[in-house]
Protein backbone atom coordinates (compact mmCIF):
# COMPACT_ATOMS: atom_id res chain seq x y z
CA UNK A 1 0.00 0.00 0.00
CA UNK A 2 1.05 3.55 -0.67
CA UNK A 3 2.14 5.59 2.38
CA UNK A 4 -0.12 8.51 1.44
CA UNK A 5 -3.12 6.17 1.26
CA UNK A 6 -2.36 4.79 4.73
CA UNK A 7 -1.94 8.30 6.14
CA UNK A 8 -5.28 9.35 4.63
CA UNK A 9 -6.99 6.29 6.14
CA UNK A 10 -5.50 7.07 9.55
CA UNK A 11 -6.63 10.70 9.34
CA UNK A 12 -10.18 9.59 8.51
CA UNK A 13 -10.14 7.14 11.42
CA UNK A 14 -8.92 9.91 13.73
CA UNK A 15 -11.73 12.24 12.62
CA UNK A 16 -14.31 9.49 13.18
CA UNK A 17 -12.92 8.73 16.64
CA UNK A 18 -12.96 12.41 17.63
CA UNK A 19 -16.57 12.67 16.48
CA UNK A 20 -17.46 9.54 18.45
CA UNK A 21 -15.68 10.96 21.51
CA UNK A 22 -17.87 14.07 21.35
CA UNK A 23 -20.98 11.89 21.23
CA UNK A 24 -19.77 9.89 24.22
CA UNK A 25 -19.07 13.11 26.15
CA UNK A 26 -22.55 14.40 25.32
CA UNK A 27 -24.09 11.13 26.54
CA UNK A 28 -22.02 11.31 29.73
CA UNK A 29 -23.21 14.86 30.27
CA UNK A 30 -26.81 13.68 30.05
CA UNK A 31 -26.24 11.05 32.72
CA UNK A 32 -24.16 13.33 34.92
CA UNK A 33 -26.47 16.34 34.62
CA UNK A 34 -28.99 14.90 37.07
CA UNK A 35 -26.34 14.48 39.75
CA UNK A 36 -24.26 17.57 39.01
CA UNK A 37 -25.74 19.52 41.91
CA UNK A 38 -24.81 16.80 44.40
CA UNK A 39 -21.37 16.14 42.95
CA UNK A 40 -20.38 19.73 42.25
CA UNK A 41 -22.13 22.33 44.45
CA UNK A 42 -22.98 25.72 42.96
CA UNK A 43 -19.94 27.33 44.61
CA UNK A 44 -17.65 24.90 42.76
CA UNK A 45 -15.65 26.24 39.83
CA UNK A 46 -16.15 22.99 37.94
CA UNK A 47 -17.85 23.66 34.62
CA UNK A 48 -19.09 20.63 32.73
CA UNK A 49 -19.94 22.67 29.62
CA UNK A 50 -16.38 24.00 29.32
CA UNK A 51 -15.13 20.43 29.01
CA UNK A 52 -17.35 19.83 26.01
CA UNK A 53 -16.36 22.90 24.01
CA UNK A 54 -14.12 21.86 21.11
CA UNK A 55 -10.69 23.45 20.87
CA UNK A 56 -10.78 23.54 17.05
CA UNK A 57 -13.44 23.83 14.37
CA UNK A 58 -13.96 20.58 12.49
CA UNK A 59 -16.38 20.07 9.62
CA UNK A 60 -17.13 16.54 10.87
CA UNK A 61 -18.28 17.85 14.28
CA UNK A 62 -21.91 18.07 15.32
CA UNK A 63 -23.67 21.39 14.88
CA UNK A 64 -23.88 21.74 18.67
CA UNK A 65 -20.08 21.44 18.86
CA UNK A 66 -19.64 23.95 16.04
CA UNK A 67 -21.97 26.42 17.79
CA UNK A 68 -20.21 26.02 21.14
CA UNK A 69 -16.82 26.47 19.48
CA UNK A 70 -17.91 29.67 17.72
CA UNK A 71 -19.56 31.16 20.82
CA UNK A 72 -16.46 30.36 22.86
CA UNK A 73 -14.14 31.81 20.21
CA UNK A 74 -16.11 35.05 19.79
CA UNK A 75 -16.66 35.53 23.55
CA UNK A 76 -19.79 37.63 22.96
CA UNK A 77 -23.51 37.04 22.50
CA UNK A 78 -24.34 36.24 18.87
CA UNK A 79 -27.49 35.97 16.76
CA UNK A 80 -28.27 32.96 14.58
CA UNK A 81 -27.26 34.88 11.45
CA UNK A 82 -23.84 35.69 12.91
CA UNK A 83 -23.19 32.06 13.82
CA UNK A 84 -24.35 30.92 10.37
CA UNK A 85 -21.95 33.44 8.78
CA UNK A 86 -19.03 31.99 10.76
CA UNK A 87 -19.91 28.45 9.70
CA UNK A 88 -20.28 29.53 6.07
CA UNK A 89 -16.74 30.94 6.16
CA UNK A 90 -15.43 27.53 7.23
CA UNK A 91 -17.80 25.49 5.04
CA UNK A 92 -18.89 27.61 2.04
CA UNK A 93 -20.58 24.72 0.19
CA UNK A 94 -23.37 24.28 2.75
CA UNK A 95 -26.96 25.25 1.91
CA UNK A 96 -27.42 28.51 3.83
CA UNK A 97 -31.20 28.14 4.24
CA UNK A 98 -30.96 24.63 5.69
CA UNK A 99 -27.99 25.69 7.81
CA UNK A 100 -29.93 28.65 9.23
CA UNK A 101 -32.83 26.38 10.23
CA UNK A 102 -30.50 23.78 11.73
CA UNK A 103 -28.52 26.33 13.74
CA UNK A 104 -31.71 28.00 15.00
CA UNK A 105 -33.09 24.66 16.17
CA UNK A 106 -29.77 23.59 17.72
CA UNK A 107 -29.48 26.87 19.62
CA UNK A 108 -33.00 26.54 20.99
CA UNK A 109 -32.21 23.01 22.22
CA UNK A 110 -28.89 24.13 23.70
CA UNK A 111 -30.71 26.95 25.52
CA UNK A 112 -33.46 24.59 26.70
CA UNK A 113 -30.81 22.27 28.17
CA UNK A 114 -28.95 25.15 29.83
CA UNK A 115 -25.86 24.89 27.62
CA UNK A 116 -26.21 28.44 26.25
CA UNK A 117 -27.91 31.59 27.51
CA UNK A 118 -30.51 33.68 25.69
CA UNK A 119 -30.27 37.49 25.54
CA UNK A 120 -33.19 39.52 24.10
CA UNK A 121 -31.96 41.98 21.49
CA UNK A 122 -34.30 44.21 19.41
CA UNK A 123 -36.99 41.57 18.80
CA UNK A 124 -34.27 38.98 18.21
CA UNK A 125 -32.32 36.70 20.48
CA UNK A 126 -28.57 36.54 20.98
CA UNK A 127 -26.93 33.48 22.47
CA UNK A 128 -23.82 33.13 24.61
CA UNK A 129 -22.09 30.56 26.79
Amino acid sequence: MDHNFIIQLLKEKEANLLNELQHVRAAMEGFIKENTEALFPKHSKYDLVAELIPVAYEACSTYNSKILFILNKEEKPMMVDEIVAEIMIAEPLLDIKKLHNTIGYSLSMLAKNGRVKKHPFNRHIKYSL
